[in-house]
C-alpha cells in the first residue's frame, strides 16, 4: 500500500474515530495536524475543494469525508483498493468523477425543490388561516 497521510484537527472527534479504525486495520499512516501543517493543509483544500477533516492522501489521491466516504470502516475498505486505482486510466477516472458530480448536483436540486414545495405549502396554509 502506498504512503498514507491523514490531515487532522486536534478538536475533531471524527479524526480520532478514523485513526482508531486505521490502527485497528493495521494501516500505517502519517498524521499531519492543522496546527503544524497549516500551509500544506491550505494547499490540500485548494486541490480538493473540500475543507473537511480528516482528509486522507493515499498516493496521488485525496479521499475526503462526505465526498468519498462516510464512515471510517468505509475508508478502510477503500484504502484496500488504492493500489489498484493506479491501473485505471485517467480518462475513466475523469468520466467517473464527472458522473459523481452530476449525481451530487441532481440530488442537491431534488432536495432543494422538495424544500421549496414544503415552504410553498406552509405559505399556502398560513394564507388560508388568515
Amino acid at each position: 500500500m502506498e504512503d498514507i497521510i491523514i490531515y487532522t484537527n486536534s478538536t475533531c472527534g471524527f479524526c480520532k474515530e478514523t485513526k482508531k479504525a486505521l490502527d485497528k486495520a493495521n494501516i500505517k499512516y502519517v498524521e499531519k495536524t492543522l496546527i503544524k501543517n497549516e500551509d500544506e493543509w491550505g494547499v490540500v483544500q485548494l486541490i480538493t475543494g473540500v475543507p473537511l477533516f480528516p482528509t486522507i492522501k493515499a498516493g496521488n489521491r485525496y479521499l475526503c469525508p462526505r465526498r468519498d466516504w462516510n464512515q471510517p470502516e468505509q475508508l478502510v475498505q477503500i484504502l484496500g483498493y488504492v493500489d489498484k486505482l493506479k491501473e485505471t486510466d485517467d480518462e475513466t477516472k475523469l468520466i467517473e468523477a464527472f458522473k459523481t458530480l452530476t449525481y451530487s448536483f441532481n440530488n442537491g436540486f431534488q432536495n432543494l425543490f422538495k424544500r421549496i414545495d414544503e415552504l410553498k405549502n406552509k405559505i399556502d396554509e398560513h394564507k388560508s388561516t388568515n
